[in-house]
């Protein structure tokens, strides 16, 4: 059984809950993705058996997460909606970046 720091992550998708009940939809994506991250960062370190560095503030490749998963067998489908469930939690997670970006 992977140990999947599943107490870190959980106290994200809480997060995630509770900023969608707030309706902060920048919020509720950004922790929903980095449970995500933790989860995955987690799974390739138990599966590789050796660590990942993520750099905090940095953008995350996710490009050896997601061969790890290919290495190890996952369909090619489940890989690419782990994958564009990452885009998109990363997109929204922005949104409010992207619009302050475009006033004057």
């Amino acid at each position: 059984m992977f140990d999947l720091n599943g107490i870190d992550a959980w106290k994200e998708f809480e997060r995630c809950l509770n900023a969608f009940k707030e309706e902060r939809l920048s919020d509720c994506c950004n922790n929903l993705r980095m449970g995500l991250l933790m989860v995955w960062k987690n799974v390739y370190e138990d599966l590789e058996k050796s660590p990942i560095y993520i750099s905090p503030g940095k953008t995350v490749d996710i490009a050896p997460l997601k061969a790890c998963l290919k290495a190890h067998n996952l369909p090619d489908d489940s890989v690419s909606l782990i994958e564009r469930t990452w885009a998109y939690l990363s997109d929204r997670a922005h949104v409010e970046k992207k619009e302050n970006s475009f006033k004057l």
